[in-house]
């Protein structure tokens, strides 16, 4: 069973597998991995990816040849079965992620049964996301199953840097007052205004940003214009400032 979600730092792909057990026959075992081999290429480069499940096979303590793959602190002697796992580690740069932190026995052993104790559950990542695991342990104390104990483990996705929103001046309107009113509206009618008879959003958005343009140019800017650090929907609020304060812009001067 696999899951996407998308999330603030991007897609996460989860993958819950649950391997054909070391008894089972070898055609069984290999259709699983091709199967589970599918899934994983059909996963975006850019997901975050985790696999995580039963998969029914021991990948040991030993790591010669395998370092990137195994951190060396697994459980025991590796079997057929683990081969199985370092493999299709080694083919899609997976990390296997509790062979990467020293734990206590207790809290490495997922399966408990008549004295039997080994590690068959196991959470698996990218080699290049391995930095966003924080750690990963067995919760001695809880059971999800008969025989099997939750393996956790802890992440730690950095958020991406928020980009700065560049905020447009806007004009304190209560402030533009004779001289200045008047220049302004002098550009204006010099140049024309826009056409009345167009869409009306189009016609208003044209006149504001024409009047912002003039009046930042203006030796009074630094009085009448304010610049705020954030602003949201600054469009919007231009528009309205223009479609209320136009009445005397489009008025003949007294003078």
């Amino acid at each position: 069973m696999s899951l996407r979600m998308e999330t603030k730092e991007g897609c996460w792909t989860i993958i819950s597998v649950y391997a054909p057990q070391t008894s089972c026959h070898e055609k069984d075992k290999d259709e699983f991995y091709e199967t589970l081999d599918d899934v994983i290429r059909s996963v975006p480069d850019d997901d975050f990816l985790t696999i995580a499940g039963d998969l029914n096979g021991h990948v040991g303590t030993g790591r010669r040849g395998l370092e990137r793959v195994h951190g060396g602190r697994g459980v025991g002697a590796k079997n057929e079965d683990g081969e199985r796992i370092l493999d299709l580690a080694v083919a899609h740069d997976l990390a296997i992620c509790s062979t990467f932190f020293a734990k206590k026995e207790s809290q490495k052993m997922t399966y408990c049964s008549e004295g039997r104790r080994t590690e068959v559950d196991h959470i698996l990542v990218r080699r290049q996301d391995l930095k966003a695991v924080k750690d990963v342990k067995v919760l001695p104390g809880e059971d999800v199953a008969t025989q099997h104990r939750p393996l956790v483990a802890d992440l730690g996705v950095l958020l991406p840097p928020k980009m700065k929103e560049r905020a447009e001046p806007k004009i304190r309107w209560w402030k533009v007052k004779g001289p200045v009113k008047s220049e302004i509206k002098r550009k204006m009618l010099a140049t024309g205004l826009p056409n009345p008879d167009g869409p009306v959003n189009e016609t208003w958005q044209q006149a504001a940003q024409t009047i912002l343009q003039y009046h930042l140019r203006s030796p009074s800017e630094k009085n009448t214009v304010h610049r705020p650090k954030r602003k949201k929907h600054v469009g919007f609020d231009l528009l309205n400032d223009a479609l209320y304060h136009s009445d005397w812009l489009v008025a003949e001067d007294p003078t």
